[in-house]
């Protein structure tokens, strides 16, 4: 006869499973106890899931259940169906707007409830596209200057290097869908160096080479000085030293973006008698080729050393051609901002340009950690001048 006790012990190590084992599982069926410790079922996954879409944002409604059993409603987010991650808890609700959504881009939702430690079934899934305002198709005549900025805070009051990794998501077009030829800058850090020496650098629609004539390209300059004996230039580049915005270096290049994602770096490399000399290279991130542009020296100052925190990445309109125009469609992101390898910015703050511009350009993000540019006449300004996040002091 076999020992009862011995398959007593087997069946118990068989079939006891932890209740968190049993909950890890996404299951129709969320296993609860009611008050008499008797199993129940909550069977009711989420019902009438449904998507409204507005202006730069999305409205996902559902019917809600009005069980105490219920303590939150799980929102799964993605731009695939098949790669939708965790994006969002509530408590039990019916309804939820989400402006973290970009512009001509699918957003796929799913939903589920939460009771404890289980889960119900999800619901169905479902997509969207955010609206884009109606077109104004205002012309544009003198009104050049910047449009959009965000300058950006970090943990460190200087650094020594600076990684900025970009989307661009279209051509600059005009309003029939044609390319656009206007002189449109996209700065990538503006700021102070060595305590005192203003810097810039960014990609341009419209950078003349003698001899050559306009290509889109990447420029590098600082103020304060006209010695060229402070930029060296890498291959293809040339440099200039004029007075005409005060007293300028600057190394240009000729370099052929378009639509895709890019990273530049400035970083410190070496060290003179006279100063730091701090280079430029921008890699496309679609095939890792690197570029180099140059290197521009500043002078040591006593005070600090190093690029300050506090710098901004904006935008302009610095040339119409035709004027008359409405301001090109044109979008672009900051994707992620590092300094010194792995810092990220504490926050951002959006401000617009106060007298022009006022009704076609936006700026707004869907992460959370990323910045949008959009502009051109089908624009509506819905994000007011703020921080986008500040994790100083909302963590």
């Amino acid at each position: 006869m076999k020992n009862p006790i011995l398959l007593l012990s087997i069946f118990l190590i068989i079939g006891c499973t932890s209740d968190s084992d049993v909950t890890k599982f996404n299951t129709s069926e969320a296993v609860l106890l009611d008050s008499n410790g008797k199993e129940i079922f909550l069977n009711e996954s989420p019902q009438n899931f449904s998507i409204t879409a507005n202006v730069y944002a999305l409205e996902l409604k559902w019917t809600k259940i009005n069980d105490s059993r219920i303590d939150a409603v799980q929102i799964f987010k993605g731009k695939h169906p098949e790669e939708m991650e965790f994006f969002k808890s509530l408590p039990n609700s019916s309804n939820f707007i989400d402006f973290l959504v970009g512009v001509r881009e699918e957003y796929f939702y799913k939903i589920r409830y939460v009771a404890g430690d289980h889960f119900t079934g999800f619901s169905e899934t479902i997509s969207a596209f955010a609206e884009e305002p109606l077109n104004t198709n205002v012309p544009i005549n003198d009104e050049i200057g910047g449009i959009q900025y965000a300058y950006w805070d970090f943990p460190f009051q200087t650094f020594e290097q600076i990684s900025h990794q970009f989307i661009i998501h279209e051509e600059p077009t005009n309003e029939n869908g044609n390319a656009n030829g206007d002189g449109l800058y996209y700065q990538f850090y503006q700021g102070i160096l060595n305590d005192t020496i203003g810097f810039y650098y960014g990609i341009q629609t419209r950078v003349y080479k003698p001899g050559v004539g306009f290509e889109r390209g990447i420029i590098f300059s600082r103020w304060s000085t006209r010695n060229k004996e402070n930029y060296s230039l890498s291959e293809n580049a040339w440099g200039e030293s004029a007075g005409y915005e005060g007293d300028f270096i600057g190394i240009s290049k000729h370099y052929p973006w378009k639509i895709g994602q890019y990273q530049t770096l400035i970083k410190k490399d070496s060290t003179d008698t006279i100063g730091d000399w701090y280079s430029l290279k921008i890699i496309n991130l679609s095939n890792h080729q690197i570029e180099y542009i140059g290197y521009l020296r500043f002078e040591k100052s006593s005070k600090s050393s190093g690029i300050k925190s506090g710098g901004i990445t904006w935008t302009e309109l610095y040339g119409k051609e035709p004027r008359g125009t409405p301001l090109p469609n044109w979008r672009v992101s900051v994707d992620e901002v590092t300094v010194n390898d792995s810092i990220y910015p504490s926050r951002v703050y959006i401000p617009y340009n106060p007298q022009r511009f006022l009704k076609f350009s936006n700026s707004y993000t869907t992460t959370n950690k990323n910045v949008y540019f959009l502009m051109g006449p089908n624009v509506t300004r819905v994000n007011d001048t703020g921080y986008l996040w500040d994790t100083l002091r909302f963590p």
